[in-house]
């Protein structure tokens, strides 16, 4: 059996984790030339507010760059595979996998969508 750390599996801790990732769409370089300092920024999400100037143009995002507010996804995998994963066998693979699959397709999106709410609040 795995030894298992104490790692707080709380909403919280992820969210302490979380970056801001901009980058720019696929086959949008040329148009969004403009905005070329946000092509691949990022940033702790739990550093001081962003100033109005200095994030990514909100009217730009899903035109030209694509924002997310995410930790990364290995540490927020296992952090959630040692909180749900409690022994070394075929059913812990089945539950693993579930764990993956709710990450990706339920908690990520629900997470990101909040964490850019909270960010949306605190830059004004």
């Amino acid at each position: 059996m795995k030894t298992r750390r104490h790692v707080p599996a709380s909403a919280g801790f992820l969210r302490e984790k979380a970056m801001i990732r901009a980058s720019v769409l696929a086959g949008k370089e040329e148009e969004g030339v403009k905005y070329k300092d946000y092509f691949a920024w990022e940033r702790a999400s739990q550093q001081d507010p962003i100033a109005p100037d200095a994030r990514p143009d909100a009217r730009r995002q899903g035109v030209l760059l694509a924002v997310h507010i995410l930790p990364e996804e290995k540490e927020a995998l296992a952090i959630l595979e040692d909180q749900c994963v409690k022994h070394a066998n075929r059913a812990s693979e089945q539950v693993k996998m579930a764990v993956h699959d709710s990450y990706n397709g339920f908690l990520a999106p629900s997470m990101e969508h909040e964490m850019q709410a909270d960010a949306k609040r605190k830059s004004g």
